[in-house]
């Protein structure tokens, strides 16, 4: 269990709540599936690869895709790497 799972609930409708604050946020299913995968441990080119999978885009339409989602998560300080 890594610090991401200790500290965050989510939800199939895209409701993220964070434990320690209170606060909770919604994602896109896009988003969803980009933060469950950090969650687990998931590094950038697997969670890439499931995008592409997943939601049947290119790869540069998934890197773009997690790349705006991790900006957003670090301007809300929830993303360390």
């Amino acid at each position: 269990m890594n610090k991401l799972s200790e500290r965050f609930n989510t939800f199939d409708s895209g409701l993220i709540i964070d434990l320690m604050t209170g606060k909770s946020f919604s994602a896109n299913p896009t988003g969803l599936m980009i933060f469950r995968g950090l969650i687990e441990g998931k590094d950038r080119q697997q969670l890439i690869s499931s995008l592409t999978k997943e939601f049947d885009v290119d790869d540069h339409t998934a890197l773009r895709d997690y790349e705006e989602f991790i900006v957003e998560l670090k301007s809300f300080n929830l993303h360390e790497r």
